[in-house]
This record gives C-alpha cells, structure tokens and sequence, in this order.
C-alpha cells in the first residue's frame, strides 16, 4: 500500500521561509546603495546646472561671478534644482555658494582649480521654506 502526500510539511515551510529571509537580508542594503547612488548623480547634474548657469551669469555681467547676497535670486534656478535629493524636502536650497568669489572677475580667481563655487551642503537660513540666504 502507498500512501500519498499532499501540501507541505511545517519543517518544510519554516525552511522556505527562514531561506527566503536570509536572501532578503543579503539582498537588500544593495538596493539602499543602489538608491543613494542614483540621488548622488542626481546631486551632481545639479551642480553641473548651478555651475553652468553661473558661467552663463558671468558672460552676461563682464566676467564677473553672481554676488553673494542675491546669487540665488539672480540665477533664477528651478527649486528642483536647489534641492538636493538626499535632503529631500526639508529646505528650499541644499547647495551652498562660495562667499569668496562673490562679485569678483573670473580673472581674479588666483588658483581656479583648487576653487569651489558650489557645494552641497546645508544653512541654518536654508530651513524656512522661502529663503534662499545659503552662503
């Protein structure tokens, strides 16, 4: 006589289960690096628009950089754009502008390659949602 099985024991399930488990927990900070790697480069296509968009400034206005006071309200930048996406929506603006070439010529940089005119990061004033004060 044979007998037939049907469906799966309890072992059999827990088994399944705990496997499926342990490959979620391999798995998954993978997929985190994945996504903070795809808000990096979205981080770094807004730079490369906030510094293009100051390049174009500069030629319009004698070769002379955006002045620190209104650097935001005269690049006229998207608000996408200003927000980074790891801060997500906690302020208005995540990149910060280099007081130190504010309103000077290009030609007065003294050592252009070892300066920044953006950078991301986060100001106290940043946090009202209306200000654009980050310098």
């Amino acid at each position: 006589m044979s007998t037939t099985r049907h469906g799966f024991t309890l072992i059999e399930l827990l088994v399944v289960i705990a496997i499926i488990s342990m490959l979620a927990s391999i798995i998954m900070p993978s997929f985190t690096k994945a996504r903070e790697k795809a808000r990096q480069s979205s981080c770094l296509s807004n730079q490369r628009q906030i510094s293009l968009a100051c390049m174009l400034y500069t030629q319009d206005h004698t070769e002379k950089m955006p002045d620190s006071a209104t650097v935001w309200a005269e690049l006229a930048m998207p608000d996408k754009v200003l927000r980074c996406p790891t801060y997500g929506n906690k302020g208005v603006n995540s990149y910060v502008y280099n007081n130190m070439v504010s309103g000077i010529a290009l030609a007065e940089i003294l050592h252009p390659e070892n300066t920044l005119c953006t950078t991301d990061g986060i100001h106290r004033a940043t946090e009202s949602p209306k200000t654009y004060d980050n310098i």
